[in-house]
């Protein structure tokens, strides 16, 4: 596991399962809710002091989600400093790679591609990811002209 300075923030994140619509007192949640949250309790026990017990009650509040779903991801956080914002920098920083690859090939862009050349080389430090999508990019431009 990674000490606060390590290599985190990675280009796999460490939940690749798809965001999900979460129903919680009749109301529908959108699907950022719950990474929200993980945000919320990731930095309220890092750096406002909050209890396990505290953490875990704010996420059932938030989220709807059982006790036991609840204390999992709140363990995770404890045991992991930062977990909840790694994802979400990587996260967006592939969103971000996939966008800036499909704006510059354009009709020629192929989210299949972008993934397996994303995938290929495992985590990597984010800049380490930029240079393999540019360098992809600067490939797919070459070999379609």
């Amino acid at each position: 596991m990674p000490k606060a300075g390590g290599s985190m923030p990675s280009s796999l994140p460490t939940n690749w399962a798809p965001m999900t619509t979460i129903r919680w007192a009749g109301w529908l949640l959108s699907k950022p809710a719950v990474p929200r949250v993980r945000l919320v309790v990731d930095t309220g026990i890092h750096s406002k002091g909050w209890s396990r017990e505290q953490a875990i009650r704010y996420f059932i509040d938030n989220t709807g989600r059982a006790e036991g779903g609840a204390t999992s991801e709140v363990e995770r956080y404890c045991s992991w400093p930062g977990q909840a914002c790694a994802y979400k920098v990587g996260h967006n920083e592939w969103v971000r790679l996939r966008e800036k690859a499909r704006a510059a090939l354009g009709d020629r862009f192929d989210i299949r591609g972008f993934h397996d050349t994303a995938l290929a080389g495992g985590g990597m430090p984010l800049t380490v990811l930029e240079r393999v999508v540019d360098d992809w990019v600067s490939t797919s431009r070459s070999s379609a002209g």
